[in-house]
């Protein structure tokens, strides 16, 4: 009768195979890392895409120009932000004093950050018109409706007049990038023409 002598491994053997997969691991959470921020990345640029797209064409829909912009809220009332540091939600509004109508929003995540680059005063906020041509940046202080007969009354101070709200000039840039990213990693940046044309180019994160 034979005897069969159980076999298991040593506690050189384990330490072993602890010791590799220990490695492995390092080796592999820079990759997955990498491939989360990227992730990340890519989903915020295509919402934010979609939203300057639907704003585009919510401004020919409601025949009265749109506006896209950091905001904030408080009660019933709503107010676009200087920067987007100072919110973490995007929406698109009617354009009206004080912006009211909210038509779609996004919440931008906490693992990225978006930042304007544009020039000048540009990237506050961007609007499009309803022929759906052109678009501006920046906020006026004051805009009119102005009724059929070239009068007006504060109960139609709803859209704008070309004379009080000039189209803009140059490109918005808007980066989006990791929360924690170094200057050798790539970001997307979302650049609006002033005919209202989005497109999205990949640059350093660099803010130089």
């Amino acid at each position: 009768m034979k005897i069969f002598k159980e076999k298991g491994y040593t506690i050189l053997e384990l330490m072993m195979v602890i010791m590799i997969l220990s490695i492995l691991t390092v080796i592999a959470i820079p990759s997955f890392s990498g491939m989360s921020k990227k992730n990340a990345i890519t989903a915020t640029t295509n919402e934010l895409v979609g939203l300057l797209q639907y704003a585009k064409t919510a401004a020919v829909t409601n025949n009265n120009p749109v506006i896209v912009c950091p905001y904030s809220k408080s009660s019933n009332d709503y107010a676009c932000e200087d920067d987007f540091a100072d919110s973490s939600t995007i929406g698109v509004f009617l354009y009206a004093n004080p912006i009211k109508d909210l038509l779609r929003g996004m919440t931008v995540t906490n693992s990225v950050v978006i930042t304007n680059d544009s020039t000048g005063s540009l990237g506050k906020a961007i609007a499009f018109y309803p022929d759906s041509s052109s678009a501006i940046h920046g906020i006026p202080d004051e805009f009119t409706k102005y009724d059929d007969d070239g009068a007006y009354t504060a109960s139609t101070r709803l859209t704008l007049n070309n004379d009080y709200f000039p189209k803009g000039a140059g490109t918005v840039e808007w980066k989006i990038k990791a929360k924690k990213s170094t200057d050798d990693e790539k970001c997307n940046v979302i650049k609006v023409s002033a005919i209202g044309q989005s497109k999205v180019e990949q640059e350093s994160c660099s803010d130089d």
